[in-house]
């Protein structure tokens, strides 16, 4: 045997010994390091927030219980179902009631006494403006005096503003969905975006699901129900930037701040139809207006309000300040 060789090979594993047992010291050491971890933390975190922040929350409403599904809320005539679904088991289904009140559903946890005043009370984290929000869908219009009516879906990316206390609309998109065969499947729809405020990223989202615009059931319809609107795989479309509102090139309107009367001149329609959200969120005034037309706001608190103008296919949104 070679006494020289084992000698040295002893000496060499202990070295090797120590120096493991020296590193894992060190590495101890560094890892209860309070600035290490609050880094390590910041890098595992971060990334997760950032993603949750830019997705819509349960957008394909697996998660729930029973009818009722997680970070949604509920008017009468709306409700999870697993009748259809895109993917998964689960998807939204909106619809009319009493013949003819419109279902609606709209993203985070509204009571549903404050439903209608969604703009102030629904919505999720969400902090860029997308180009679309899409999703997969079925639309129902049997069973009713018109077949021709139309879901909505409409689109609030929203920003509190501190020194005001108010909600500001950061941007809008709206799309009416019409019928589809029952039998085919969901199909896709898109809902492009526009934005009122370039430059500012928005705090939340909200998305409004409508069984219909103005739609009856059918006497012979015994239920009452009908439209039933079905909503799958929401997401939004981050990829291609954000788009700007059509100011001054198909609608004009003035003045802006406005103390009596809003004027709006329509450069590119004949009709439209407008609608007016107060700083809440409200509906305060729906009308259909012609090529030049006056809105009275004279009486309207002071404030900074949101208007909807839908014409020939399009929707605008604009910020009005009322003195």
């Amino acid at each position: 045997m070679n006494y020289t060789w084992v000698i040295y090979y002893s000496i060499s594993n202990f070295e090797l010994n120590a120096y493991k047992q020296t590193t894992m010291n060190h590495f101890r050491k560094f890892l209860t390091n309070k600035y290490f971890r609050f880094s390590l933390l910041t890098m595992v975190i971060m990334p997760f927030s950032y993603l949750a922040q830019n997705t819509i929350t349960n957008a394909g409403f697996e998660s729930g219980t029973d009818y009722i599904p997680n970070d949604w809320s509920l008017d009468i005539g709306s409700a999870r179902t697993s009748d259809y679904a895109s993917s998964g088991s689960y998807s939204m289904s909106v619809w009319n009631w009493y013949w003819y009140a419109e279902g609606m559903a709209v993203n985070g946890h509204v009571d549903q006494s404050n439903m209608y005043n969604f703009l102030k009370y629904a919505g999720t984290p969400f902090v860029h403006v997308p180009e679309s929000v899409e999703g997969m869908y079925l639309y129902d219009t049997t069973a009713t005096y018109s077949d021709n009516d139309s879901a909505v879906v409409e689109v609030f990316l929203k920003r509190y503003n501190t020194p005001t206390g108010s909600l500001d609309t950061v941007a809008y998109g709206l799309k009416h969905l019409p019928a589809t065969s029952m039998n085919q499947g969901f199909v896709p729809f898109e809902v492009p975006i526009e934005s009122m405020m370039p430059g500012v990223s928005p705090d939340s989202i909200v998305i409004v699901l409508k069984s219909a615009l103005s739609g009856f059931c059918s006497d012979l319809n015994e239920s009452g129900n009908c439209l039933y609107f079905y909503v799958d795989d929401l997401s939004a479309n981050l990829t291609a930037g954000i788009n700007t509102p059509l100011n001054g090139k198909s609608i004009s309107y003035g003045p802006n701040p406005v103390i009596d009367d809003l004027s709006l001149s329509l450069l590119a329609h004949k009709k439209a139809h407008v609608r007016l959200l107060n700083p809440q969120g409200k509906l305060v005034l729906s009308n259909k207006v012609d090529s030049f037309s006056k809105l009275k706001m004279r009486h309207l608190s002071t404030g900074v309000y949101t208007l909807i103008i839908e014409a020939d296919g399009s929707s605008y949104a604009y910020q009005i300040l009322k003195k």
